[in-house]
């Protein structure tokens, strides 16, 4: 801080020029000046905590108690200048100087930092104006103690942002006694795939996303920074991942897109091929077994709409009316669940997961330079469909029928059991979503129903009909 030094009043205080300091200071304003505490606990972390205890003081006031690195007298005679500092430096100085401002931000009337280095107990006091005083304190604690009092707001907003951005840290965090984490990861989405190693923790799972874009939770030293939306290809995932070398913005909201985001982007784009290729192994053979279930069971077609998340009782063409008439006649599911029911629906959520990738990746084919048969082999030979006897159908066997007869063959019904036998395929629209996919890959499609010659369209408002 060269031109905003501290200037010395007395022993052990100092007064700054306030004017040049709040010019200096402005990029470095929270956006919410209640997640102040968020800093406070990845400074914690940085000094590498076992434990971060925060407890209420009073009305407006609370204390964050955690173990680990000591602060020295180096590190707090100058509670903003941190925030100045180059990347290069301890990142707890940062954490430390962010805490302290957003806590003013919010109304403040001090906030003090007290510690116990080898050199002695040392304890920094900041009143606002961020006037300081650096000296022994007033209660010597083994811990790391940071104080914050006079806050014009209750603290049930600043300890609702660590319930819900601590929740997964690394180290236990506990507010009046009760313990956020670490959690239990025994209770995580499944599948999921673990990513560790160069500083990184997290995992990813399968996602359904209505645009096609990823989602991960960014964490920084254990706290949650962002919810970032990311471009990973067609695999389309939700992801919680912990990196202590991504950068934050000056305001501490926001991820800096840099070559680590980049390098957490890519373990990212991994995980996600690697849950596809999971995905895609045997699901042809399981799909089979689910198809060849519900040609023999129909009840079974609800729990295998719900997988494809559509109502249970919604056929293609129903539309919102139907819908509604079925909500109005108070329909309920029509068997009680079972391990069949668990296994359809466990396929058809798979299906739906592997057609989206499928779907993102295929829609507008034709117009790409490259031959497609080739590059997006396989998603092209994903089995995403069933025909009208249960067995799996992929996009591929689809534009084959299509290329050889100018007509895809789609009906709502399963395999009467006579006639047709030469129809190959016969897409069995299950559901609104299968006629919509269909549409999406390939939009000039001719289909119609075999047993009635009608047409089948798809409408962007009222799902499919005749």
């Amino acid at each position: 801080m060269a031109d905003s030094e501290p200037i010395h009043v007395s022993t052990g205080t100092f007064r700054i020029d306030q004017q040049r300091m709040l010019e200096k200071l402005g990029k470095f304003r929270l956006a919410d000046p209640a997640e102040h505490i968020l800093a406070f606990c990845r400074a914690a972390v940085a000094s590498s905590s076992g434990r971060i205890d925060i407890l209420t003081l009073g009305p407006g006031a609370y204390e964050l108690l955690f173990d680990g690195g000591s602060f020295d007298k180096d590190e707090l005679k100058d509670p903003l200048g941190n925030l100045f500092a180059g990347e290069e430096d301890w990142r707890r100085g940062r954490f430390l100087a962010a805490g302290v401002l957003g806590a003013f931000q919010l109304g403040a009337q001090g906030v003090s930092v007290s510690s116990s280095p080898p050199e002695g107990p040392v304890e920094l006091t900041v009143h606002p104006g961020f006037e300081h005083a650096l000296g022994p304190p007033q209660e010597p604690d083994e811990r790391n103690r940071i104080r914050v009092w006079g806050l014009d707001k209750t603290l049930d907003k600043v300890f609702a942002t660590v319930s819900k951005r601590c929740a997964r840290s690394r180290v236990p965090i506990s507010i009046d006694g009760l313990t956020l984490g670490p959690p239990d990861h025994e209770s995580e989405p499944e599948p999921s795939v673990l990513i560790e190693g160069g500083g990184m923790r997290g995992r990813a799972w399968r996602h359904i996303s209505s645009d096609g874009a990823s989602l991960a939770a960014l964490s920084v030293y254990g706290v949650e920074a962002e919810h970032a939306r990311l471009e990973l290809g067609p695999a389309v995932v939700a992801a919680e991942m912990d990196d202590d070398r991504l950068r934050l913005d000056a305001g501490q909201a926001k991820v800096i897109r840099d070559a680590r985001f980049n390098e957490l982007q890519g373990r990212l784009r991994d995980a996600a091929n690697e849950l596809l290729a999971q995905a895609m192994d045997g699901h042809r053979q399981r799909l089979r077994g689910a198809g060849k279930a519900m040609i023999k069971d129909a009840s079974l077609l609800a729990a295998w709409r719900a997988g494809l998340g559509a109502p249970e009782h919604e056929p293609p063409g129903s539309g919102k009316l139907n819908r509604a008439m079925h909500l109005f006649m108070g329909d309920t599911p029509p068997d009680p669940w079972t391990p069949e029911r668990a296994s359809v629906l466990e396929e058809a959520q798979r299906t739906r997961w592997l057609r989206q990738a499928a779907v993102l990746w295929l829609k507008g084919w034709r117009d790409r330079p490259i031959k497609p048969s080739d590059s997006l082999k396989p998603l092209w030979t994903a089995s995403v469909f069933l025909d009208w006897k249960g067995k799996p159908l992929s996009f591929l066997e689809l534009r084959t029928a299509l290329e050889e007869t100018s007509t895809l063959a789609a009906t709502d019904k399963p395999w009467p059991g006579e006639g047709g036998k030469k129809l190959h395929p016969v897409l069995w629209l299950t559901c609104d979503a299968d006629l919509k996919a269909v549409k999406i890959v390939f939009p000039s499609a001719d289909m119609k129903d075999p047993l009635s010659n009608r047409k089948w369209v798809w409408t962007q408002f009222g799902g499919g009909k005749y």
